[in-house]
């Protein structure tokens, strides 16, 4: 099976954001081991979304995970990280979705 890693990666991960008990900033930080993946695991027709769903976590919010640093953001901060988190997801499943073509 084509692609098999990232399939089986994105699967656990979906399965971890939809089912986890953390809130969406909380389980996206579980599930950051799919950061290991590279351009390369996906089809060159979908290295393009896998490359924006890297960069959003890499260059994006989700490493504020400490109590500390939570407190230290305003209200209206921790909204705009939940709704990008929010968006994250729903790349990562629609590259999930989209790979199963492949």
């Amino acid at each position: 099976m084509k692609y098999r890693y990232s399939k089986i990666e994105l699967q656990e991960s979906i399965k971890t954001l939809a089912t986890g008990e953390e809130d969406i900033h909380g389980r996206l930080i579980s599930i950051l081991q799919i950061i290991k993946l590279n351009e390369n695991d996906f089809p060159v027709e979908l290295r393009e979304d896998w490359t924006s769903i890297s960069t959003s976590i890499k260059n994006g919010q989700l490493y504020l995970n400490t109590k500390e640093k939570l407190s230290s953001i305003q209200h209206e901060e921790i909204k705009i990280l939940n709704e990008s988190a929010s968006k994250i997801a729903e790349m990562i499943f629609n590259l999930y979705i989209n790979l199963q073509k492949f």
